[in-house]
């Protein structure tokens, strides 16, 4: 489940939840090897395998604040945007799971818009990761290399 465009061709979406291609999301790749059986990735039959919903920016922060109200966890607005797809596109009696992926404190303008009052003050070990080098690794195109990379460096 993505909460992305449906749209096809390439152009960037611009919203609270950061700017992302909305023609391919970054994660369909990593959802369509879970789907194939060869040793390969490919793209799957999106219309039958992949459902998506796109959110604005006030859907986003409605989301934000009604779950927030309902249990008292906060949301970032990337897994809101999941989470209200996820309510869009599931019968109700369906059980739906969503990965948060950011903490909500990377978020605080949009975190306190949707919940007034909220403290949205970045945790210490958040601010000390913010201040540490980003490293990376680019891979070749190639399904061997990325597992054994994988395999090598997995914690």
């Amino acid at each position: 489940m993505f909460g992305a465009s449906t749209a096809y061709d390439s152009y960037l979406i611009q919203q609270i939840k950061v700017a992302f291609k909305a023609a391919a999301p970054q994660n369909v790749n990593t959802l369509a090897f879970g789907f194939c059986q060869k040793e390969q990735l490919r793209w799957v039959d999106s219309a039958s395998k992949v459902k998506s919903h796109k959110s604005d920016d006030e859907e986003i922060l409605e989301q934000i604040g009604r779950t927030y109200d309902a249990i008292g966890y906060m949301l970032d607005p990337h897994t809101a945007t999941g989470v209200k797809a996820g309510d869009y596109l599931t019968p109700d009696e369906e059980p739906v799971v969503v990965m948060g992926t950011a903490h909500p404190a990377k978020f605080s303008e949009a975190i306190e818009k949707a919940v007034v009052g909220y403290n949205s003050e970045i945790p210490i070990k958040l601010q000390e990761a913010f201040k540490q080098e980003e490293i990376f690794n680019l891979l070749p195109k190639d399904y061997s290399k990325i597992k054994d990379f994988i395999l090598k460096n997995a914690l």
